[in-house]
C-alpha cells in the first residue's frame, strides 16, 4: 500500500474504534437528555400503518418470479 492508502485506512480504522467506543452499553439504556420524538415521525408511522397488519399473503399467481429476470 502506498503511503494516501495508509493514511486513508488508519483514519477509517480510527472512526470505526471511535464510533463502537461510543455506542452505548445495552440497546435498552436510553439517556435522559434524548430530544422528544418529532411529529413527522408520527404521519410517517401513520402512513406506514394505512395496510392492514394482519394482511394476507398474495396468491401464487400474482407474485412475480424475480428468479430469472
Amino acid at each position: 500500500m502506498n503511503t494516501k492508502q495508509q493514511l486513508a485506512t488508519g483514519f477509517l480504522a480510527l472512526v470505526i474504534v471511535g464510533s463502537v467506543t461510543f455506542m452505548p452499553v445495552s440497546a435498552g439504556q436510553k439517556d435522559s437528555t434524548a430530544a422528544a420524538p418529532r411529529a413527522q415521525a408520527t404521519t410517517i408511522a401513520t402512513l406506514n400503518t394505512a395496510a392492514p397488519l394482519n394482511a394476507a399473503e398474495l396468491p401464487q399467481d400474482q407474485v412475480k418470479d424475480l428468479t430469472y429476470n
